[in-house]
């Protein structure tokens, strides 16, 4: 029997009813597809310490945190040495699709750069994703030192014929870089001193070879008070772990170089919008957990604000500015 014209057109809209939710499956089993080839692959977040160093503990409550929020496995890559470069190189050097970030501080991503020559990045080539956590750095002076404030300090530098010794944990770092602002406050005074090991520093401390020393606030606290004592943070307000400790400038009659270091996590720049979008959502979640504020509290560095993420990478901009005055200063 002869098909009628009307046939021609039910047959035609079945078989694009077909078509049509095959090409839907396609798409879906392809995004499904999509979706665990993603949630298979790991985020490796590269740290620029050694392990076991500063943020080994807190590197790996951040790695674990952030497993649980994005539901995909992060895993830890140190990388240490030439003040951060190697590991940002790594990050840049892999590929941009959101499956490699930095998890720094302004010493690797913003001083680096300016002081070490042939760093092969600047700032810019990073996108600032979230901040972790927000610490101080202290003036601390021999237990012996005739001076228990700034101003005592700067009432001794006057005196003093010679100028006093201010040991760094190496020339490369923001310790260094205040000693030098410092040394320059105080008329030349004072002789900025890099070390490779913070254990030397201390011993040197301890036996009198070194006046002053520029210290993380934690590497600061345990130091025996026979052998040193803290004079002030370089921060703009007091620790809120260590309210007893005044900052330089609350009663000196200098004003001091200050700044609050910072930890965060970076992105290369090219990295798809959608993917750093997924870790600031994350972070959100893990900026919240207490387990990651208690350990941070044990290290003497605080928990950034969740409602920081947003505006870490003005932050940044402006801290990039200011480091950069710093060096030409």
């Amino acid at each position: 029997m002869p098909m009628r014209p009307g046939d021609f057109r039910r047959v035609s809209r079945t078989g694009m009813r077909m078509i049509a939710g095959g090409l839907l499956a396609l798409a879906l089993f392809a995004g499904a597809a999509a979706y665990y080839r993603r949630v298979a692959t790991p985020v490796t977040l590269i740290v620029p310490y050694a392990a076991g160093g500063s943020m080994d503990l807190s590197a790996r409550v951040l790695a674990k945190q952030l497993s649980e929020a994005l539901r995909r496995q992060v895993v830890l890559e140190f990388i240490g040495g030439a003040g951060g470069i190697l590991a940002v190189q790594k990050v840049l050097h892999a590929k941009p699709d959101g499956n490699t970030y930095l998890y720094g501080s302004g010493n690797a991503v913003l001083l680096s750069p300016l002081q070490i020559p042939g760093a092969g990045f600047t700032s810019h080539d990073l996108v600032p994703v979230a901040p972790v956590s927000s610490s101080h750095l202290t003036l601390m002076a021999r237990a012996d030192l005739h001076a228990q404030t700034m101003d005592e300090l700067i009432e001794l530098v006057r005196r003093e014929k010679r100028p006093l010794m201010i040991g760094t944990p190496g020339a490369s770092t923001l310790h260094h870089l205040l000693a030098l602002s410092m040394a320059a406050q105080l008329g030349g005074k004072a002789e900025a001193i890099p070390y490779v090991k913070t254990s030397t520093l201390l011993q040197d401390l301890g036996g009198g070879r070194l006046d002053l020393a520029i210290l993380a606030l934690p590497a600061a606290t345990g130091v025996d008070a026979a052998r040193g004592k803290i004079l002030g943070l370089f921060s703009t307000k007091r620790s809120p772990l260590f309210p007893g400790i005044p900052t330089v400038n609350e009663n000196a009659s200098l004003r001091f170089w200050v700044v609050d270091p910072w930890t965060g996590i970076f992105a290369q720049r090219g990295t798809p919008p959608r993917e750093i979008a997924h870790i600031k959502r994350a972070m959100k979640r893990v900026l919240m957990s207490p387990e990651l504020s208690r350990v941070q509290a044990t290290l003497g560095v605080v928990s950034a604000d969740p409602k920081s993420i947003d505006g870490f990478d003005a932050l940044v901009a402006a801290e990039a500015q200011r480091f950069a005055a710093m060096v030409k200063h």
